[in-house]
């Protein structure tokens, strides 16, 4: 049922119809009222004539007149009204004082009929009875409209109360009527966007979104419950909606990729490579983002622009693609792409986490003749959210969007722009509606919440996203009422706003408001008393007034102020005040009111437990287990920096309450808390080793600060200070500085029985690191009864055994691997073996006692859910090491199931740490946590970076590495059968034909060796299938997750096409290939795309096309993915990144494929240097000189 006279004037209007009703008139007139039988209301003065629908089909007509009020009455109450600012605050806010009525009847002026006789009034039914139903319905019709405008009142006895305060000098009339923006309001010119605009890409690195918190209690607790422009608790239904929106969002991505990955180990279908491949590729090369929207904010169409073209002008692309779109980028990719997507993306993950902490509002919009609309922006008021929205202005495009509609002012449709801050505000909105609409939210409320006839116009207004009209008489109201509801969400969104300034004042706290002049900022705040007695304020004066009245529901002392004209002083002891700072201010200041405070008190401190850490006997550290034995700790309370015995802290606050001051700091005693902190005392919790060790690098429990002796300081940076170590004999390289460290920092952690995760980049030498340290374990006899056992993927098994032979030679290493493997650790000192052996033997591998166990590329156990990673964590050792090039804070999940390996437990559950650390660091971006992941791991993960200072001056400026694999099954057999036919062939022809079958076959192998399919022409084109294809992929994930780029050679076409499409397909990026076919213009291109799109990461190019003329200077990689065998050749290719302008070290990487002439020929090449200077005169010519018998030796698979 409709309620009618919902505030207490509104009920006043009703009770001229108490005690009187003609058989059951009155609830049947109601009844019309509510079915919307009431067709037609004008008001004139102080009659009222209106239109009732009835049993007839013309509707009665209804007159009715109130009595005006005298001269003499109207003067009397503009006198008492303008005697007190808080009666015309409360007016200006719709709201009529009732102690303006109880004077009015004081002095005989009934501003509420008190019967049926106080009305003049007729209706064209033919019932006799006054009143009658149709009468009834309109007066509960007016009841509806004077409760939501209380003006009404007095226009029905022909009194205009605003025209009468003007004519006392009282400015309201901008005021009287709510002022409901319009996108005319919300728009600029398009001359005035900044075309000089530059991203400021430090301010993207540091959004730090951790900062908002959720804010839905503090949000509505600005709100009354019941608007009157819903007949039921609005303020319940804004409640259930934001909690459902901040449930469905925390259950969408990204937080549903961390989990599924995290639980799983598998991606969810959202993310599938496969699915989102071209759309993501295509993305990459987007520079421009432009969206056009209409009148009513709609969103109509999404252009993407590349080279200054839109390159999908028939593809109908809506915010849902754009969506889609933004999901799957991820934050570690982000560099890649144009300012503008990394703009959408900022803005649309800032959206997530407002929807996620309820920290957005509702803004009413007018977007037509009585047409309205609800714009959902962040939360502004919001110191946190207005620090990141400033963050997102600073890195977003100014013609992102733009509207294409016809103004107020003109016949045509014309084009506009928002500024900075209304674009970001806008894009906001965009988002948000089109998730509203993904969470169906508006259809689940709307079922739920009809309750009258306008209801579901209300509900659809607010979660339909769409406008909605307010036209008859009975809703007319309705948007002036909505926009009061809301106007304590936009107090700030003026030129002078209140202020409220705090000073300590002999132990007690002064209250003053003050007035901020928003476009002189740097001007002090004006004392409210000046600001109302100057002339020059006089207009805005009651502007001001009126948002201090909306303050003073939530600070009740703020009456008096504003009865006062600011006069008053508000004086508060330190027991009052307690609440006031702790409630009512950080209320107030969710209006956007500034809160000045004394420095002291901005950081109220609260007491927390803590502790002091203390050396206990020897501070000479054995292992890791010692570590709890050595350290003594006493609980202590910690008041902000300072730390307090028990004893002393229960002297200082013995007898105190509320906010007083201890040691300089203003601290709050609340009497329940220090109860519960004493008892924690009595009964402290126990701490473990990792939890110690953990707050010892940290200096921090429960984020409280924590007490070091100067001997625990020494301890912890001895866990951390790498020793001097000397290298084992037999070394057969000269080692780095940072390689020396290296190989100093896995000592000392595996004396100290902590794991290692060497993270350094790739290309640093992680390889020879650790077989200095194993080499040494050797030599030290660690190595005699227990084994080392280190795990590689398949592509690296090649790798490790070059790496043995040319650094550590006296290390024997055992390949188990093959159909024949056969594990056998009496005679080796190393077990080399591959993930996928070890998950499908785990029981053998854990029968052996392992001295050492390193894994390489870790990122393979990155999933704890799969067999493989269990597989893995099953194995014991005294000692574990790590190996990955990833960047850790790529994906953190990842790190916490390595950590979890080679120092089990250390980082808690994967629940705990995904709580703690992943989801905070990779969706919050929060700072403050990554700096307590660094503190926490440091011990543990080592990572360097090429372009470390320290590290630069260590390297050369070209590094060759040359890396093996093996041929896959597949590979193998076409390639011995190959060399047994055209072997047979050569060994019965001679001369030219005999050369010509030489090259033939060798131009075979090469083929081979680089892809099956490249030599057969047919069959299916996967990575898997060539051992070179998978080395080089394993290659570019380092590569790409450095967010390097990189130059690829081949000598042949077809071979860089294929590469083209395998690159594109399995990394989601679109390499350039160039090629002897290309144009000129076109290549100029290329290389201008790759040195200055920062997205194109692959540069392909055929060894002869790329080899001269080119400064490719952007690349930091160089791969040779097959061979020309002729330095000169080679060098120049290289020297396209090596050159001069190449401010970084370059990594140069020679693909080759063990047991095949590939590296039998860069063995020749090695030990016989006349064959080097054949080969540059004569490339690969001197193989046709081979006799029979070398030249089988040379191409015969090798095992």
């Amino acid at each position: 049922m409709a309620k009618y006279g919902q505030t207490w004037w509104g009920n006043n209007w009703l009770n001229a119809l108490t005690n009187i009703d003609w058989e059951n008139r009155l609830p049947r007139g109601r009844a019309y009222a509510t079915r919307g039988a009431v067709r037609e209301i004008t008001i004139d003065k102080n009659r009222i004539n209106a239109r009732v629908q009835g049993r007839r089909r013309s509707p009665y007509k209804i007159a009715i007149a109130i009595p005006p009020f005298t001269v003499k009455e109207k003067e009397l109450l503009i006198e008492k009204i303008t005697e007190n600012t808080l009666y015309v605050t409360k007016l200006l806010n719709r709201e009529l004082p009732s102690a303006l009525n109880d004077i009015a009847l004081d002095n005989g002026i009934k501003i509420f009929p008190s019967s049926w006789n106080d009305f003049d009034m007729h209706c064209s039914c033919p019932d006799w009875a006054v009143p009658c139903k149709h009468l009834a319905s309109v007066i509960y019709i007016l009841a509806n409209e004077i409760d939501k405008n209380p003006f009404l009142v007095f226009q029905l006895h022909d009194f205009d109360i605003i025209e009468a305060l003007k004519n006392k000098n009282l400015t309201l009339d901008s005021n009287a009527k709510e002022n409901i923006k319009t996108i005319d309001d919300l728009v600029i010119g398009k001359n005035s966007i900044n075309p000089n605009f530059k991203c400021d890409k430090k301010t993207s690195d540091s959004i730090d979104l951790s900062i908002i918190e959720n804010i839905k209690e503090n949000l509505l607790g600005l709100l009354n419950s019941n608007p009157l422009f819903y007949e039921k608790d609005f303020k319940s239904i804004l409640d259930n909606a934001y909690k459902k929106i901040s449930r469905l969002t925390t259950a969408y991505l990204p937080t549903t990729v961390i989990r599924q990955e995290i639980n799983t180990g598998e991606q969810p279908d959202s993310v599938s490579k496969d699915k989102n491949l071209d759309m993501l590729t295509g993305f990459e090369e987007i520079e421009k983002i432009s969206i056009e929207l209409n009148e009513k904010f709609k969103a109509l169409h999404i252009s993407l622009f590349s080279n200054g073209e839109n390159i999908k002008p028939d593809q109908s692309i809506d915010m849902e693609f754009l969506i889609h779109i933004l999901n799957e980028i991820e934050l570690k990719n982000i560099k890649n792409y144009s300012d503008y997507i990394i703009a959408l993306y900022n803005i649309y993950h800032f959206t997530l986490k407002i929807l996620e902490k309820s920290a957005f509002i509702p803004q009413l919009l007018n977007v037509g003749k009585n047409r309205y609309k609800i714009r959902w922006i962040p939360a502004s008021i919001d110191e946190e959210v207005k620090t990141v929205l400033k963050q997102l202005v600073s890195i977003t495009p100014p013609d992102i969007l733009y509207f294409n509609y016809k103004p107020a002012t003109r016949k045509t449709k014309t084009v506009k722009y928002q500024n900075p801050d209304e674009q970001i505000l806008t894009l906001c909105d965009l988002f948000i509606e089109e998730l509203l609409n993904k969470f169906s939210l508006s259809t689940r409320l709307i079922r739920r919440n009809l309750y009258a006839y306008n209801s579901e116009k209300i509900l659809d207004l607010f979660f339909n996203c769409q406008p909605v009209v307010f036209d008859d008489f009975s809703e007319k109201e309705i948007p002036n009422t909505i926009q009061l509801w809301l106007n304590k969400f936009y107090v700030t969104h003026k030129n002078y706003i209140p202020l409220i300034k705090v000073e300590e004042k002999n132990n007690d706290f002064a209250v003053e408001v003050m007035v901020e002049d928003k476009e002189e900022s740097l001007k002090e705040p004006i004392p409210l008393e000046k600001f109302i007695s100057q002339k020059k304020y006089e207009k805005v004066k009651y502007e001001v007034l009126k948002d201090i009245t909306l303050l003073s529901e939530h600070f009740n002392e703020l009456t008096e102020v504003i009865n006062t004209n600011g006069r008053k002083k508000l004086i508060f002891k330190s027991v009052q005040f307690r609440n006031i700072l702790l409630k009512i201010l950080p209320a107030i200041k969710l209006f956007g009111i500034k809160i000045l405070l004394p420095k002291a008190l901005q950081n109220l401190v609260k007491p927390k437990l803590s502790l002091r850490l203390n050396a206990n006997g020897s501070q000479k550290l054995g292992s890791f287990l010692d570590l709890q034995k050595m350290l003594s700790f006493q609980w202590q309370i910690a008041v902000g920096k300072e730390l307090i015995s028990a004893d002393e802290f229960r002297k200082l606050v013995a007898g105190l309450s509320g906010i007083v001051k201890i040691k300089e700091q203003f601290v709050l005693i609340d009497d329940a808390e220090i109860d519960h902190l004493f008892k924690n005392l009595q009964d402290p919790p126990k701490l473990s080793a990792n939890e110690l060790l953990k707050t010892s690098l940290t200096e921090k429990y429960d984020n409280a600060k924590i007490g070091l002796s100067p001997e625990v300081k020494r301890l912890i940076e001895s866990l951390i200070k790498i020793k001097k170590i000397n290298l084992p004999e037999n070394l057969y390289a000269v080692l780095r500085p940072y390689q020396l460290n290296g190989y100093q920092w896995m000592y000392k952690n595996a004396k100290l029985g902590f794991g290692c995760l060497i993270a350094d980049d790739m290309g640093l030498g992680k390889t020879l690191q650790v077989l200095t340290v194993l080499l040494k374990f050797k030599q030290e006899g660690f190595l005699k009864k227990k084994k080392a056992l280190i795990i590689v993927p398949t592509t690296l098994l090649t790798n490790w055994q070059k790496e043995i032979e040319k650094f550590t030679p006296d290390l024997k290493p055992h390949i188990y691997h093959g159909q024949k493997r056969k594990l056998d650790v009496s005679k080796s000192d190393l077990i080399i073996t591959t993930y996928g052996i070890v998950r499908s033997e785990t029981e053998k591998f854990q029968e052996t006692k392992w001295h050492s166990i390193v894994i390489d590329e870790a990122q393979n156990i990155k999933n704890p859910g799969t067999n493989q990673t269990k597989a893995i964590k099953k194995l014991k050792s005294d000692v574990k090491i790590a190996m990955s090039g990833t960047p850790v804070e790529n994906r953190l999940s990842e790190y916490w199931s390595i950590l979890d390996y080679t120092n089990k437990g250390y980082l808690g559950s994967l629940k705990k740490f995904t709580k703690e650390f992943a989801r905070p660091i990779q969706i919050d971006r929060d700072k403050e946590k990554a700096d307590i992941f660094r503190k926490i791991t440091q011990p543990f993960i080592l990572r360097r970076l090429k372009s470390d200072k320290k590290i630069i001056k260590d390297l050369p400026k070209k590094i060759e590495n040359n890396q093996y694999c093996s041929l896959t099954k597949e590979q193998a057999a076409i390639y011995q059968n190959v060399v047994n036919n055209i072997m047979k062939r050569i060994e019965s022809s001679e001369g030219i034909t005999r050369k010509g079958l030489v090259l033939k076959l060798i131009t075979a192998l090469k083929q081979i060796c680089n892809h099956p399919y490249q030599f057969l022409k047919k069959g299916k084109l996967k990575v898997e299938l060539s051992g070179k294809s998978m080395l080089l992929f394993n290659i570019l994930e380092n590569i790409y997750d450095n967010n390097e780029k990189t130059l690829i050679f081949t000598q042949y076409k077809v071979m860089g096409e294929l590469l083209a499409q395998l690159i594109q397909e399995h990394f989601s990026t679109k390499p350039l290939f160039l090629h002897g076919g290309t144009s000129r213009k076109k290549r100029d291109q290329m290389v201008n795309d790759f040195q200055d799109q920062r997205n194109i990461k692959t540069f392909i190019l055929s060894l002869k096309a790329g080899g001269t003329g080119l400064n490719l200077t952007a690349a930091r990689n160089v791969i040779h993915y097959d061979l020309w065998w002729n330095p000169a050749v080679e060098a120049q290719a290289t020297d396209r990144a090596y050159r001069i302008g190449q401010k970084e070290n370059v990594m140069v990487y020679r693909l080759l494929t063990k047991g095949t002439f590939e590296e039998k020929i860069e063995e020749m090449l090695k030990i016989k240097k006349e064959l080097v200077k054949l080969t540059v005169s004569t490339g690969e010519k001197w193989i046709g000189e081979l006799s029979n018998s070398e030249l089988k030796n040379l191409v015969n698979l090798s095992p």
